[in-house]
């Protein structure tokens, strides 16, 4: 039987400060879930409240089939890795990540070959008889994930575990994660505000606000598939376009002076909508008759308001209708189509690619 992590209906409260609300969430045994969320919305609260560090005001933690609300967190069998290494200055490697065995009585001669397991897992055990104040950032934090497997744990709880890491190490390390984490199946719960963290690593990502889960899913159906305007905002770049309803169209709203059509459900309510579209949706246009197959209404003109190089892509910011549109050019493309600020441009917006929320 699998031994999975189920929340339900779980709140926490400190005084009138509503910290997590209602939270009911199941993870798989050998799950990676990342707890995705801007700062406040509750999520390394939620982290801790599995860890046992907080008491829940309501709801249950059933682990395996058992209610583990008042265990305490030596009891649980969890492992944490915390930002801050944590690490214990006036051990060496080794015995960093011995300490959790030889606390729980290990034996002696089991300890070396698992450390040392663990520290090959890692590549670090030329390191094994170094101090953590010679190692870099990186190595420290790859001390304290081993440290935290050491023991075995069933479940592992990562808090913002890279975040004091540059972007090179922070990559690096990333997949190293994600390699130890599918070598032992062992189930992950990740706490991150970086998106791109998230999308990277996790088989299920949990967007918070504001101490609620907003959208639970895959990378792909979040991204393509975002459930609120918060997550379409927050996960990935999205331009939004005001528009008003048309009356007796289903799939026809206005833009200004433009009527675009729509290809997806509008929303019941007012008459003012959010359509959304992803700036690498958005399409170029050559000139005038370079429309081809696509609908007509929904070509819009406007006037380039900046350029930037980012690599792959090329960011064009074009403003139609008092609004700036982000589009988003493979840079082979551009360069076939350069512009320049001040240049007039058309845009496709294909109707396929809109998501649609109330104004509210």
């Amino acid at each position: 039987m699998a031994k999975d992590l189920l929340l339900e209906n779980l709140s926490k409260r400190f005084g009138r400060l509503v910290a997590v609300q209602g939270v009911s969430l199941e993870i798989r045994e050998g799950e990676f879930v990342c707890f995705l969320g801007p700062s406040g919305c509750g999520k390394t609260t939620l982290l801790r409240l599995i860890a046992g560090f907080e008491i829940p005001s309501g709801g249950r933690i059933l682990y395996d089939g058992r209610v583990i609300n008042d265990l305490i967190p030596q009891k649980r069998n969890f492992g944490i890795v915390f930002q801050s290494y944590a690490l214990f200055p006036n051990m060496t490697v080794f015995d960093n990540v011995a300490f959790g065995l030889r606390a729980r009585g290990a034996p002696r001669e089991r300890i070396a070959p698992r450390v040392e397991e663990l520290l090959d897992l890692v590549g670090l055990r030329q390191y094994r008889d170094t101090y953590p104040a010679e190692l870099s950032g990186g190595e420290q934090q790859r001390v304290a994930l081993v440290r935290a497997l050491a023991t075995q744990p069933s479940v592992l709880l990562l808090d913002e575990p890279l975040s004091a890491l540059d972007a090179r190490i922070r990559v690096h390390l990333r997949s190293e994660i994600k390699r130890l984490q599918r070598s032992l199946g062992i189930t992950t719960i990740y706490v991150t505000h970086d998106q791109e963290e998230a999308m990277s690593l996790a088989d299920r990502i949990v967007v918070m606000e504001a101490g609620t889960v907003r959208q639970v899913g895959s990378a792909g159906e979040i991204y393509r598939r975002p459930g609120s305007r918060f997550v379409a905002d927050f996960v990935g770049t999205s331009n939004f376009l005001e528009c008003r309803r048309v009356d007796g169209s289903s799939d026809t709203v206005a833009f200004g002076a433009w009527l675009l059509r729509v290809d997806c459900r509008l929303p019941e309510g007012g008459d003012r909508l959010f359509v959304a579209i992803r700036p690498e949706m958005i399409e170029m246009l050559e000139g005038p008759g370079d429309i081809g197959g696509r609908e007509p209404r929904n070509v819009l003109e406007g006037t380039v308001d900046g350029v930037t190089f980012l690599g792959a892509v090329v960011r064009v910011v074009v403003g139609v209708n008092r609004e700036s549109l982000i589009v988003d050019v493979p840079y082979r493309e551009f360069e076939r189509l350069p512009v320049r600020q001040g240049d007039r441009a058309r845009l496709y917006l294909p109707p396929d690619r809109f998501m649609v929320y109330p104004s509210a």
